[in-house]
Parts: C-alpha cells; sequence; structure tokens
C-alpha cells in the first residue's frame, strides 16, 4: 500500500489540483524550508499566481531578505519541484496572526460571503463526479472541499465583476486590466526600458522621459536608482574614466551634457566616495 504522502500528490495530480497542493505545502513547512532564523522573522501570508507575499516583523529584515529573494525562489521552487514561485513581496507588520484586527474582520467577512454562495445540483455533481476515483474516503472529502471552495470562489469573483485578465485570462478585480502576476512583469519590462533609454540620455528627468516611454515616477526611480547603483558597483572595481564619471553626475543631478564642469564632477565624485549606497540628489 502507498503512503499518504505519496497517495495525496497523485490524486491531486490527476485532479489537476497538483500546482495548488504544492503552493499549500509551502505554508504548511514554511520553517523547513526557510530555516529557523528566517522562519521566526517572516510569515507567508498569500499567494496569487506565483506572487508570494510574506510578512516581515522588521524594515533590517525586510531589507535583508529583498537581498536573498532570488536564492529564497530557488530554494522554494526546489522543494516544490515546480516553479510555483515567481517573486516574492515582502510587507513590513506583525507576523502573529490577528484574529480581532480590522483585517482579521474583513477576511473573515470575506470568507463568510465565500461560504454563502450556493451551487448549483449539476456543478455539485461534476464536482463528485472528480473525486468518485479517489478510494480513500478521507481524502476523497477532503479534495470535495477543496474543489467547492474553488468553484464557490470563482463563482464570487463572478459575482463581483471580476473579468479576464487582458493577458493570461485570470481573473481579476474590474479596476484592473491585468492581474497582479502580469502587472508586475509589465512594470519590469517597463523599467528595463527606461533602464535602457537614461544610459543613453542620462540627464533625463520624470516628465521628459514620460515623452519616451509612459511610464510612472516610481518605475522612473526604481529604473535611476538601478543604473546608479550598477554604475557605482562597476566604478568600484577599478578607477572609472572620465566620460563614465560625467555620465555618473548627469544621472545624479539630472545636468545636460553642456552644463557640465570639473567643479561639479568634482564635488559629485567626492559625494560618491564617501557614501557607497547613492540616490539621486532631486527628482
Amino acid at each position: 500500500m502507498e503512503k499518504i504522502a505519496v497517495v495525496i500528490p497523485k490524486a491531486f495530480q490527476k485532479l489537476g489540483l497538483h500546482h495548488k497542493f504544492r503552493m499549500e505545502m509551502i505554508f504548511y513547512r514554511w520553517h523547513e524550508i526557510v530555516g529557523a532564523e528566517i522562519a521566526c522573522h517572516t510569515r507567508p501570508i498569500s499567494m496569487n499566481h506565483g506572487l508570494l507575499f510574506v510578512a516581515v516583523n522588521s524594515s533590517v529584515w525586510c531589507h535583508h531578505l529583498m537581498m536573498m529573494k532570488e536564492s529564497l525562489i530557488k530554494k522554494l521552487n526546489h522543494f516544490a519541484q515546480s516553479k510555483v514561485v515567481t517573486d516574492i513581496k515582502y510587507q513590513t507588520g506583525s507576523i502573529q496572526r490577528q484574529e480581532n484586527s480590522d483585517k482579521g474582520e474583513i477576511e473573515l467577512s470575506l470568507s463568510a460571503k465565500i461560504r454563502s454562495i450556493l451551487l448549483t445540483k449539476e456543478e455539485v455533481a461534476q464536482i463528485r463526479q472528480l473525486t468518485d476515483s479517489i478510494e480513500t474516503q478521507e481524502l476523497r472529502q477532503h479534495v470535495f472541499s477543496l474543489l467547492v471552495k474553488d468553484c464557490k470562489l470563482t463563482k464570487y469573483k463572478k459575482d463581483q465583476h471580476y473579468h479576464p485578465c487582458a493577458k493570461c485570462r485570470t481573473l481579476c478585480p474590474p479596476q484592473d486590466t491585468y492581474c497582479t502576476v502580469c502587472s508586475i512583469e509589465a512594470r519590469q519590462m517597463r523599467i528595463g526600458e527606461i533602464y535602457k533609454v537614461l544610459k543613453e540620455a542620462p540627464w533625463l528627468q520624470y516628465r521628459e522621459c514620460k515623452n519616451f516611454i509612459e511610464c510612472s515616477a516610481f518605475e522612473f526611480r526604481k529604473a535611476r536608482q538601478q543604473l546608479i547603483l550598477q554604475m557605482i558597483r562597476e566604478m568600484e572595481k577599478t578607477v572609472p574614466p572620465p566620460l563614465v564619471e560625467s555620465t555618473l553626475v548627469m544621472l545624479l543631478t539630472s545636468t545636460k551634457p553642456e552644463f557640465l564642469n570639473n567643479d561639479l564632477i568634482e564635488k559629485t565624485m567626492s559625494k560618491v566616495r564617501r557614501k557607497k549606497n547613492v540616490f539621486a540628489y532631486r527628482q
């Protein structure tokens, strides 16, 4: 007889729920996957189409985990034996479950609304047909309950006028064009395009950049900071030529080439040498 640890994944695979099962196991075995030290400061909250939301109990640890994001994603997906997690978003705050908080009450209210949704006889019959092949009664009932919840959630989203994401067709809120994952992917692409533009014209400010790429102020700042930090890291490895120093100064001060002078370059580079993590002086 096969062990329950083998039977359950096989059953979920057969029902097309293997991906969801792997997601649940990441939450259940978080402490084991990330290690005791990280687990003491974090708690996985939810996952939305590959985007994992994690609560972190301090800004210091939040910054530390940002540096570890790629390695954590690899570790989580290695455990799941599948590309379950595509990105992680950290949220600073309490990692304790707040049963009486306003947020908890909102979540409880939402859960109650979803539970109150009634399925048709045809929908229930379809779910039973999917689970009839599972021999173990306890497992069959568990999978049946999971499918019922999933069906009710889908009906709730449709009742709330959720619509298919313009890219991947996943249901998303009526006010959004794209789902969370597709929105993040689109944002990363825009940041990459801004990065390329700033490499060619480092003096551009946000309002000028918008003439080339439709973007938000946040995306512009993000691309600008990435380019600044990348240039500083490269300069730490070797003595930078004058052209590279001039480019960095234009990027930091939004100064056009015709207004650059030796005094401005020397003052700016002195600040860069004193401080490794430098951000733009003005927007």
